[in-house]
């Protein structure tokens, strides 16, 4: 990451603290940035491998691309759909 993405990490924390428990990144394990998609990846499983939850994925202008959650439920959709971040 260069210094843009690193301001950028920093704004999207900053206003992820002030959601508080609402913000997507409460539950994250790790934060990881996606290269391709200029976002930075908020990863909720725990002890390496271990998930319940898809990860939250944050564009580096802070608008939501995905909430995260439950695997089979995803925004606006009731039905399971395979996901681009490596999971089942």
């Amino acid at each position: 990451m260069g210094r843009e993405e690193l301001a950028a990490l920093i704004a999207i924390l900053q206003a992820q603290l002030e959601q508080g428990t609402a913000g997507v990144a409460v539950g994250s394990w790790k934060i990881g940035y996606e290269k391709k998609r200029n976002a930075f990846i908020f990863d909720k499983c725990e002890n390496e491998g271990y998930c319940e939850e898809r990860p939250a994925v944050v564009a580096i202008d802070g608008s939501i691309i995905d909430p995260g959650g439950l695997f089979w439920l995803r925004p606006n959709s009731a039905a399971f759909e395979p996901l681009a971040y490596g999971f089942p």
